[in-house]
Formats: structure tokens, sequence, C-alpha cells
């Protein structure tokens, strides 16, 4: 998959070619038999099961979906049933197994993926006990990363915090996500999704 390329002159064009043409296809065709955007998630799903134990392909297909979340393409098909569905395959997929699974990029790709659904605020409250599995990570690396990714995204989706931005910032900032202090680690996450739910 070139999608998957690890050299970014490479993978940038791609994904962005790639993200340009299905934002050309509606979301669910009129006719059966037509080539929508619902039906390449479909194809990212299937590809993603076939080889669920091979993070070398699996990976390159978050990747995929995750520059879907990042256009409006995934947020417009949240609104179909058929795209809905798809979409919450997709997520159960990235999430199965995901404490388990030792390859370090695909659990970020994961993660990118559950905390980019802040553009779909109705599928992220949803998911918001997900952020568990990358919060409270048992690699510190992924507990960083997690922490600093939320905390970009959180700064231009201000109104899904209800009002709490700043409390969830001031968390973030001041915990030290690369501790081995589990207790610590678990209580800031709590005041994470205290804050969300509330």
């Amino acid at each position: 998959m070139s999608v998957g390329s690890k050299t970014d002159s490479v993978h940038r064009p791609m994904v962005s070619n790639l993200i340009a043409y299905i934002e050309t296809l509606p979301i669910v065709a009129d006719r059966p038999a037509a080539f929508d955007a619902s039906s390449f998630v479909e194809s990212l799903i299937l590809v993603a099961e076939a080889n669920f134990s091979a993070s070398g392909v699996v990976a390159p297909v978050l990747q995929i979906f995750n520059a879907l979340l990042e256009s409006d393409v995934i947020q417009r098909m949240s609104q179909y049933s058929l795209g809905l569905q798809r979409i919450e395959h997709m997520l159960d997929l990235a999430l199965k197994n995901v404490s388990r699974i030792k390859n370090v990029a695909r659990v970020q790709e994961s993660m990118r993926m559950i905390v980019n659904l802040m553009a779909v605020p109705s599928l992220f409250k949803q998911r918001i006990p997900s952020l568990k599995s990358f919060f409270l990570h048992r690699v510190p690396k992924i507990r960083m990363g997690t922490a600093e990714y939320f905390y970009l995204k959180m700064q231009s989706t201000d109104s899904l915090m209800n009002g709490s931005a700043d409390e969830i910032e001031t968390v973030i900032l001041e915990t030290e996500w690369m501790s081995n202090d589990q207790r610590f680690i678990e209580d800031a996450f709590g005041r994470i999704v205290a804050c969300l739910d509330g």
C-alpha cells in the first residue's frame, strides 16, 4: 500500500489525492452497484479484517480512515444508517485487542481514530470510555502520545468540552503521563472523563 509508505514525500500526496477522490463520491449511492464513500469504508474494513494480525497492513488502513475523519467524509457518512454502521464497525476493529497489540504505530493510529471522533460529537460521546485504553496504556509512550494528541485536537473542538476545556488542559499538562504510578494516571484520566461527561 503506497499510502502506508514511511516516506513522507510518497505518503502525503497519496493520502491527499485519495481523500480528494473520496470526497467527490456520494456517501451512499442511489444505484446498488455504484461505488460510494460508504463502499470505500467497507473495503477498508474487509482489508483490516482479512489481515488483522498484520500490523503492517492494518496501520495504513487506520491511517486512511483517520484522513477521512480529518476531512468531512465521516461526519457526512454518520448521517446515514448504513454509513454509521460501517463507521462503528471500523471503530470496533481499531479497538479490538488494542491493549495486547505490540506495534506502537498501529496503537497510535487507533488512538488517533478515537480522538479524531471529536469531529463527530454524537460518536465521540459514545466512545469516551474507549480513551481509557490509550490514556492508561501499559506503554508510557502511548499514554504520552495520547495526552499530546488529545490536547492538540481539543484546541479546535472546544464546544465538546462542556465549558471544561481549561480544567482538562490543566490535567493534561500537569500529569506526568510517563509515570509508572498507575493510581496517579488513573486519577488524572478519571478527572478528564468527569469533565467530558459533565
